[in-house]
């Protein structure tokens, strides 16, 4: 017994654990109406908490949770009594997520220090600059869908290290919300590309 008990400890105490901070640009783009092709995107950013656990030699389980601000521009034109055109103006949507992916990580390469990762993900819609307008978001509060993403770790002297990561995230949710008036969407989806430092601690 006392063997099997040193046999799980020392199985555990190779298991490799860390915890980082995460920070990064995004780009996040919409697909799958007309809507999407009307509008233009703007570069935002991302700020979080990295955890990783090895639960097997050569494969890691990595969690994140994420602030996201993203940012939509467009414009319209106004409308009078008539139906007729009267002026156009331009709008500066900026919409806040929780963003929380878990991902397989697999390192390869020399030393293992590049490594890819896939997983899940789901957002969640904290706010908006739409609803403190007075206007109902066209979104719903939650996405969710794919994440894949490739990059390299750049160890360090003490016991922390550096993790430079692109990622792409394919939204699979519709997320429009139907009781929004948005007369030319069908289903609204988001894809979004990260830039992502993190600096780990062991």
């Amino acid at each position: 017994m006392t063997v099997s008990f040193l046999s799980i400890y020392n199985l555990h105490s190779q298991n490799k654990s860390d915890w980082g901070l995460n920070f990064g640009a995004t780009y996040t783009s919409l697909w799958g109406n007309d809507y999407a092709r009307a509008v233009n995107y703007d570069v935002g950013i991302l700020l979080g908490l990295h955890y990783g656990y090895e639960f097997t030699p050569g494969i890691i389980l990595v969690a994140n949770v994420n602030y996201e601000r993203r940012t939509i521009d467009g414009n319209g034109i106004y409308f009078n009594y008539e139906g007729r055109p009267t002026e156009e103006y331009n709008y500066k949507d900026k919409y806040h997520y929780l963003n929380i992916p878990i991902l397989i990580k697999v390192p390869f390469g020399q030393k293992e220090l590049w490594h890819i990762d896939f997983g899940p993900f789901i957002g969640l819609l904290l706010d908006d600059s739409i609803r403190s307008e007075g206007i109902n978001s066209s979104f719903k509060s939650t996405d969710y869908g794919l994440t894949a993403g490739l990059g390299k770790e750049f160890p360090s002297k003490g016991k922390s290290s550096y993790i430079l990561e692109l990622q792409s995230e394919l939204g699979l949710a519709n997320t429009l919300d139907f009781e929004s008036f948005d007369p030319n969407a069908q289903t609204k989806r988001t894809s979004t590309i990260k830039l992502i430092f993190t600096w780990v601690f062991n």
